[in-house]
């Protein structure tokens, strides 16, 4: 008979995960559409709904598809260890990018812990030519949800889902293909080279998929030069989907061919649309639909827990700048943010966090934000005025820690990506949708690697403490020292 203390464990664990459950369905308003309600009236139900509507579908304003009643369940990792989030509720939002090719599906993903720290995370769509059915890139979490709006699409589409693609080496990415790949089971799965396990390696078959799928559904992997063999590429045919690939190999870890960050590029030929996974990101100044309301608020909250534990620490010099904004606000008679202004400065800290760990004014961090996401000034005058394009770059962390240490093999990708074919359209896995951004935003995203010029998108305050973990990698033998 089970003990006194371990049916209070048991307990324990299941009130955690009841609660759990039950407070992020409670708090799932989306950070975006609350925010854009806050700056205008809604328009009537028809102007908002810019996406096919099936039944049992609601429209999120302006154009995201979700299907709630689904189910938007999916516990990952151990209870309760909140590490992942979310650790047990998952909205998933459907856009559609171009009109019966093209759309994305986003949920959130970041670090629990009292960190409060997310991003979107998209998985793209791509109805193929003919009857080459639908192809998946970078898989996220299937809930009932996700797989309910997927198979709506293969409805709309009148093809299956033929092609799962995982287009990166990283963990919070292949994390999710296991899942999708039982849920379509009549799709092929397809990875970029170089998978890996640690500290025990294990078969590609097993490592990526969480099951033996047999040799039937393991597809052809993303090499370097092998767009032909691809299945959705047949001989005699013009190539529909071509791709090259990001391979760091020794040249940036001692570790060799056991650990490695390897990215694909895909270019969808038809629709001029690049698919990525973390080589670049287009920053918007609003935040994603797949972050709550609730998590922006405690962001741009200066008494959140995270603030609070670096105050007693000092780390970033939090201390200092916390009272220079208090006193600031004091003398200026500033009265309290209103929801939206909340709002704006918990996505500015929460976008800047993913993608320094830390930067320079935690407080205040409109300056560092501007650098990537642009200031939103107009360029031109009179009635030729616009205004300016945000900076398509590399995101921080990988900028840093990865591509400056393997600077020859991500000059040569970048340059590569450009010459796949024509594009007008970047999709990501994080961020915002780049339309109208093509090869030569491409290889301008990369010119911080150009060592003939000082030239980088990221502020060098906020890039000091990513410098700092570069160099204690560095000492500990894990990268190499960055080559030339």
């Amino acid at each position: 008979m089970p003990s006194p203390a371990s049916l209070a464990a048991v307990a324990a664990v299941a009130a955690a995960t009841i609660g759990g459950y039950a407070f992020e369905r409670a708090n799932a308003v989306p950070a975006g559409v609350r925010l854009r309600e806050l700056r205008a009236p809604r328009p009537p139900a028809p102007e908002r709904a810019k996406t096919r509507t099936e039944p049992g579908a609601s429209v999120v304003p302006p154009e995201a598809t979700t299907m709630s009643s689904e189910g938007r369940r999916y516990v990952v990792g151990l209870v309760p260890l909140f590490v992942l989030v979310p650790f047990f509720s998952r909205p998933t939002y459907r856009y559609e990018v171009v009109p019966g090719r093209v759309w994305t599906l986003e949920q959130k993903q970041g670090i629990g812990l009292g960190l409060n720290t997310a991003v979107n995370v998209r998985m793209t769509c791509v109805r193929l030519g003919g009857d080459g059915g639908l192809l998946l890139h970078s898989p996220i979490a299937a809930t009932g949800e996700c797989v309910a709006l997927v198979r709506d699409l293969e409805a709309v589409a009148g093809v299956p889902v033929r092609h799962i693609v995982l287009g990166t080496t990283l963990l919070e990415h292949k994390l999710w293909l296991g899942p999708l790949a039982r849920a379509f089971p009549g799709a092929s799965v397809h990875v970029v080279e170089g998978q890996y396990a640690w500290p025990v390696d294990l078969p590609s078959g097993l490592l990526v998929t969480g099951a033996f799928l047999g040799a039937s559904r393991r597809g052809t992997p993303l090499r370097e030069g092998n767009a032909a063999d691809m299945p959705w590429n047949p001989a005699g045919a013009r190539p529909e989907l071509v791709h090259t690939v990001f391979t760091t190999g020794p040249s940036i870890t001692p570790l060799g061919a056991r650990v490695a960050f390897n990215e694909a590029a895909l270019l969808h030929v038809p629709t001029g649309t690049l698919l990525c996974t973390d080589a670049v990101m287009l920053l918007p100044r609003d935040p994603p639909d797949a972050l709550t309301r609730r998590d922006l608020l405690e962001s741009g909250d200066d008494g959140n827990f995270a603030i609070r534990c670096l105050r007693v620490l000092n780390f970033f010099d939090v201390r200092a700048l916390a009272e220079r904004r208090r006193a600031r606000r004091r003398d200026a008679a500033a009265p309290e943010l209103t929801e939206a202004e909340q709002l704006d400065l918990g996505w500015q800290r929460n976008a800047l966090i993913a993608l320094y760990f830390g930067f320079a004014n935690l407080m205040d961090p409109g300056e560092s934000f501007a650098a990537l996401a642009g200031n939103g000034r107009a360029v031109g005058r009179g009635p030729f005025a616009r205004p300016a394009r945000p900076p398509l770059v590399v995101p921080p962390v990988l900028g840093v820690l990865v591509y400056e240490n393997a600077a020859d093999e991500a000059r040569a990708f970048a340059r590569r990506v450009a010459r796949l074919g024509k594009f007008s359209r970047i999709v990501p896995a994080h961020f915002a949708v780049a339309e109208g951004y093509g090869p030569a935003d491409f290889l301008r995203a990369f010119r911080f690697l150009d060592s003939s010029r000082d030239v980088t998108d990221w502020p060098e305050p906020d890039v000091r403490l990513l410098r700092q973990v570069e160099a204690f990698l560095s000492r500990a033998g894990v990268i190499r020292e960055a080559s030339s």
